[in-house]
Order: structure tokens, then sequence, then C-alpha cells
């Protein structure tokens, strides 16, 4: 049985026109062609036509880092990325818990129980 080759050369000689004429990714040239991205981009490296950078949007800058204590409370001061950001600090009271007394208080609020509706 002979061996069927899917890259003919007019398959071959468009792939190349696509890489080296378009900005189109490989995976609309695989698109374009009826094939995938890793189909594209293998042949693309078998025949040592020239890779290309797509450009992108810039990158934002990246986050702050933000350390956290070992110890103490772990309620944020201010918001992260403010030059003043901290975290409480004040010793926690239970285990297990990453706040102090007071934040604990802010953070566990009993619901009110709910309202019985009265039968009229």
């Amino acid at each position: 049985m002979a061996e069927v080759n899917w890259w003919t050369p007019e398959r071959v000689e468009r792939l190349t026109e696509l890489w080296e004429g378009t900005d189109a990714a490989a995976s609309q040239i695989g698109w374009i062609l009826g094939c995938t991205k890793n189909a594209v981009i293998g042949k693309v490296q078998r025949l040592g036509l020239r890779a290309r950078i797509i450009h992108t949007k810039p990158l934002p800058p990246p986050a702050p880092v933000i350390v956290f204590p070992t110890k103490g409370c772990l309620w944020a001061d201010r918001e992260p990325g403010d030059l003043d950001f901290a975290f409480c600090g004040k010793p926690v009271t239970k285990i297990g818990s990453p706040w102090c007394s007071d934040h604990r208080a802010r953070v566990y609020v009993r619901s009110a129980p709910p309202k019985l509706k009265s039968a009229d």
C-alpha cells in the first residue's frame, strides 16, 4: 500500500505563503489548511522557516509581593498594593483562626434568626 503524504506541494506552498506573508497564528493557519496548529508548527520547523514573533499586548506590571507574617492577625489594614499596606499583627487568641479576637468578631457575625410568618 502506498504511503499518502498529507502535505502536498500545494499545501506546503500555501503554508509558506501564510506563515511568511501574514501575522496569522498557527491555529488560524491550521484552520485554513484543514489541520491542527501542531501540524503547522511541526511542518514549519521541518521546512526550516523562520520563527515569528507575534506582537501581543504588553503585560501589566507584576503585582507587589505580599509577605504574610508567620504569627499574628492576618487582617489587612489597607488595600494590597498601597504603600502603607500591612497586616494587623495582634496576637491570635483562638487556635486555628487567622485573626485576633477583634477582627474575628467582625468576620463572624451571627445572622438574625429567620422571622416566622404569621398564619393569617
